[in-house]
């Protein structure tokens, strides 16, 4: 299977780096190998990718996609979808809500301040909890994943609760560590780095995915590189 299909936020977006952190992005790398239909838009939230796979199956001819391969990187769970905020706009919510006038993100927020009272009533009535919405949308891509070859689901921030940790099969398959967690040990500078990994991990990253690509080799986290210094 020669055709890949990502969905997700920063953390598969290309766009969110820094010079800092040079040229090398494990996508564009998957990119020489693979067709890649990449989707992620950092800062977006899982509800919004969830709305550009269903709109893609939509639309994608069903024979081709059952002849690719899908990642789904599952932003915070936490993160809305509200039609008045842009995608890569869905991360600022809670700067939205306790604005702080010594936040960078808070300043990127204020175009949005006309709805901080709208997002404070959201939020206390809303009867969801987290686990709960985890478990939703990690189901609702368990579903959809079967239009395609095989799936990786893979985290970004929230962890997947047990009672979902049924849904495998040799189509599906999901990594339990989310990518946060990869960035944190990484004990690194973000803002020496490309979608929130250092250098090192991004040719790590490359090749695991590579290998789940052609091998149906899993994921495997022991492999990234903690504690990185600029001497590894």
């Amino acid at each position: 299977m020669k055709t890949l299909y990502v969905f997700g936020d920063s953390f598969s977006d290309p766009n969110h780096s820094w010079y800092a952190a040079g040229e090398y992005f494990w996508i564009k790398d998957l990119e020489k190998k693979f067709t890649i239909h990449n989707f992620s838009i950092k800062g977006s939230s899982p509800y919004y990718q969830l709305q550009r796979l269903i709109d893609i199956i939509d639309t994608t001819d069903a024979e081709k996609l059952k002849q690719s391969n899908m990642i789904f990187f599952m932003s915070h769970i936490t993160r809305p979808n509200f039609k008045f905020l842009e995608p890569n706009d869905h991360y600022l919510t809670w700067h939205i809500m306790k604005p702080d006038p010594n936040c960078e993100k808070s300043k990127l927020a204020e175009k949005y301040s006309k709805y901080k009272n709208f997002l404070h009533e959201y939020n206390n009535y809303d009867g969801i909890d987290l686990n709960s919405k985890i478990i939703m949308c990690y189901s609702t891509i368990y579903t959809l994943s079967k239009f395609f070859n095989k799936t990786l689901l893979w985290p970004c921030f929230n962890d997947i609760p047990y009672s979902a940790q049924t849904h495998y099969d040799r189509n599906f398959d999901c990594v339990m560590t989310p990518l946060i967690e990869i960035s944190n040990n990484e004990n690194y500078p973000d803002n020496k780095k490309n979608m929130h990994l250092h250098l090192e991990n991004h040719k790590i990253m490359e090749r695991e995915l590579y290998n789940w690509m052609t091998k149906n080799i899993k994921i495997n986290i022991k492999n990234f590189i903690r504690n990185i210094n600029d001497k590894t």
